[in-house]
């Protein structure tokens, strides 16, 4: 027996206004998480938006960035495209930090044909982030998920 369409509701009537200090919080963001999976998909679209203009802070702290890379996985592509916009100036930001490197690898794993806005923040930089310890599982990811050798040609022209 699960939870109603309506009791989903009003869940989330209670938890919206908390939403960011719950994305933060150790056992918070689990709730969160949980949310965004089992919500109804018009319930989790609404409760999305809350994240809107907070995706870089929750993307740099430990909790937040598992409750943005579940966001990512769950929510649709017009979610991905704020993330992306979101993030698009503070990628090298993300990429060397020890959680938003997370969130940046999820967006490769989720956005296929979509990762330009990071192929283009390691341009002139790909030695650099190649050697260091959250860039270069970045830059793994990208080779594991770009199919098309265009995407990720800038990068690989940089290492060789």
């Amino acid at each position: 027996m699960g939870i109603t369409e309506a009791e989903m509701s009003m869940l989330l009537d209670e938890v919206t206004p908390n939403m960011i200090d719950l994305t933060v919080d150790v056992f918070g963001n689990y709730v969160v998480q949980k949310l965004l999976e089992h919500g109804h998909p018009n319930q989790v679209t609404r409760m999305s938006g809350g994240f809107s203009g907070h995706i870089l802070e929750l993307s740099l702290q430990t909790y937040g960035c598992r409750v943005v890379q579940k966001a990512l996985e769950v929510l649709p592509m017009s979610f991905k495209e704020m993330v992306a916009d979101e993030l698009k100036n503070s990628v090298p930001r993300c990429v060397q930090d020890q959680n938003g490197n997370h969130v940046i690898q999820k967006c490769i794993e989720t956005m296929p044909g979509q990762v330009g806005f990071i192929v283009n923040a390691f341009n002139g930089n790909v030695h650099h982030l190649a050697t260091h310890a959250y860039g270069c599982r970045v830059i793994q990811r990208l080779l594991e998920h770009c199919k098309e050798t265009a995407e990720v040609l800038p990068i690989l022209n940089e290492i060789l």
